[in-house]
């Protein structure tokens, strides 16, 4: 999931010079607080080991309207003011994603730093909801596990809280 959410950031911020793209966790790609590309992953299991994954990325490449109710999206068009070729995208990112795939093992902390690294309000105190107590509150990413939970640390009381996907919400500052 990393390996596929930094491969897609970093193709989006080839194309975007200049503009902050991010990962929002686990694997959503923002350009500044807009949404730009969603993922979907789906990974098959052999006991404890990922047999094969299959990757649906939805990167908003040429529109130039949005009629949806998601609240934010943004497209390359928009931020570029001209139209990017659909064949040439897919081969880039394709090959970034393959190249990270191919990351021996003891690199991989090095990926997740990268990740880390490009993470949406990593910096500072954010606003956060608690999907299961309905709690509100004010925190800064303290880091991401290799299973992908989310620990935030709650700014008013330090307590580290640890999340799976869907457990917490980013809410708009």
């Amino acid at each position: 999931s990393q390996m596929v959410a930094l491969g897609v950031a970093e193709t989006v911020a080839s194309l975007l010079p200049g503009q902050t793209v991010s990962v929002k966790w686990p694997n959503d790609i923002y350009v500044g607080d807009r949404k730009i590309c969603g993922i979907l992953i789906e990974c098959s299991l052999n006991g404890r080991r990922v047999s094969r994954a299959i990757c649906g990325i939805g990167i908003n490449v040429n529109q130039e309207v949005f009629r949806s109710d998601a609240p934010n999206p943004v497209s390359i068009r928009q931020l570029t003011g001209a139209d990017t070729p659909l064949e040439p995208l897919l081969n880039y990112v394709t090959s970034r994603i393959l190249d990270l795939a191919e990351t021996p093992r003891e690199e991989w902390p090095r990926i997740a730093g990268a990740y880390f690294d490009r993470l949406y309000r990593r910096e500072g105190i954010h606003p956060f909801l608690e999907v299961a107590t309905g709690l509100r509150f004010n925190g800064h990413i303290e880091a991401v596990a290799p299973t992908g939970h989310i620990t935030i640390a709650d700014s008013s009381t330090c307590e580290q809280r640890r999340y799976a996907f869907k457990e917490v919400v980013f809410l708009h500052e």
